[in-house]
C-alpha cells in the first residue's frame, strides 16, 4: 500500500515495503579489510523485526528518503556500503558536514555519479537509528534541503554533542606496498555491546575525499583499546597527508581526527 501526503511544499511518499540492507563487495567500494578474529565475535542479540520502509519527500530540487536502522548489521555505514554496491564506484566520494541553520550538524558522505549525487547524512549524536538519503544535483543547497520541515521530521533523538563520548584514536601506522597503502588504526571506546560500539573508521584526504572505509562489524567490549587494519588504499599523487576519522553506532563521526604525513 502507498499513501501520498502533501506537506510543506513536498510530496511525502510512504511505501509499504520492508527495509533492506546489504553488504558491498570490497572490490566495488572500499579496500578489503583484514578479517576479524573468530574468537572476538560476541553473541548477537535475538533478531529484531526490520524497521518500516523509509519515507520519501520529493521536490524539484531533491528527493529525501528517511532511513531507519535495526542495528546488528543494519547500520548507517552499512547503508552507504550497500548503496555503493548497487550504484558502483562514484566519480567523487567525500565526507560532508552540513549545518542546517537550526542547530543540528549533519554528517556523512556524498557520492557523485555524473550530474547526480547521493548524499547520506545523519545528525551528530542522534542515536544511530535514523538518517536521510538526499538524491540531488551535486551542487544542491543541502542546508536548505535539510532545513525543510519534512527533512527535520526525519531527524530524531539529537543529543548535545558535548555530553556524549566519541572514540579516541590512540595510534595510526601506514605502510606502502606497491601502489597501495595499508593502515593500522588503534581506537579506544567504551563499547557496551550491540547497542553502542565503535563501528568504523575511514581514511580521507585533507579536502574530504574518502580513500577507504573500514567497517567494524561487531562490538569489542572485552578488547580495549583495539587495532584493526585496512589494505589496498590508493593515495592520489601529490597528497602528502591523510586524515583518519572514526565513527560510532550511536553518536556518528567523532570530532577528533588523526593527521598522518605520507612519505613514499
Amino acid at each position: 500500500m502507498r499513501r501520498i501526503l502533501v506537506w510543506s511544499g513536498l510530496t511525502l511518499v510512504i511505501w509499504g515495503l520492508a527495509a533492506c540492507s546489504g553488504a558491498l563487495p570490497a572490490s566495488q567500494s572500499t579496500p578489503a579489510p583484514a578479517p576479524e578474529k573468530a574468537t572476538e565475535q560476541p553473541t548477537a542479540p535475538a533478531e529484531t523485526s526490520a524497521p518500516e520502509a523509509p519515507a520519501e519527500a520529493t521536490s524539484d530540487e531533491a528527493t529525501i528518503t528517511a532511513l531507519a536502522f535495526a542495528g546488528n548489521g543494519d547500520t548507517f555505514l552499512e547503508a552507504i556500503a550497500a548503496g555503493l554496491g548497487e550504484y558502483g564506484t562514484p566519480g567523487e566520494r567525500r565526507y560532508l558536514e552540513v549545518d542546517d541553520g537550526l542547530g543540528t550538524l549533519w554528517q556523512g558522505e556524498q557520492l557523485v555519479y555524473g550530474e547526480e549525487a547521493r548524499t547520506y547524512l545523519q545528525p551528530m549524536a542522534s542515536g544511530g537509528g535514523s538518517a536521510v538519503l538526499i538524491e540531488s544535483a551535486p551542487d544542491a543547497d543541502l542546508a536548505a534541503i535539510l532545513a525543510d520541515p519534512a527533512a527535520q521530521a526525519m531527524a530524531t533523538g539529537v543529543a548535545d554533542p558535548s555530553t556524549v563520548i566519541f572514540p579516541e584514536i590512540r595510534g595510526v601506522d601506514a605502510r606502502k606496498s606497491g601502489d597501495a597503502w595499508s593502515f593500522n588504526v588503534t581506537l579506544a571506546y567504551p563499547d557496551t555491546g550491540w547497542e553502542d560500539y565503535a563501528d568504523g573508521w575511514q581514511v580521507e584526504t585533507p579536502d574530504g575525499q574518502i580513500l577507504g572505509l573500514r567497517i567494524l562489524v561487531h562490538p569489542h567490549v572485552n578488547e580495549q583499546p583495539f587495532t584493526r587494519s585496512m589494505s589496498g588504499v590508493v593515495i592520489p599523487a601529490g597528497v602528502n597527508e591523510v586524515i583518519i576519522r572514526s565513527h560510532t553506532l550511536v553518536n556518528g563521526y567523532g570530532p577528533e581526527i588523526w593527521k598522518l604525513k605520507i612519505e613514499d
